[in-house]
């Protein structure tokens, strides 16, 4: 299971599409910094 999955998905509840962007926005990040901190454990 991918870990944006385990990390609530695309699934975001908000008032507005800016607050409900501004979200996923963020979980897009903090979901990449999660993929390349294991990444480069790995390298």
């Amino acid at each position: 299971m991918p870990s944006l999955a385990r990390m609530g998905g695309k699934a975001v509840r908000g008032i507005g599409l800016a607050r409900a962007e501004s979200g996923l926005t963020l979980k897009s990040a903090v979901y990449n910094l999660k993929r390349m901190s294991s990444l480069l454990e790995m390298a």
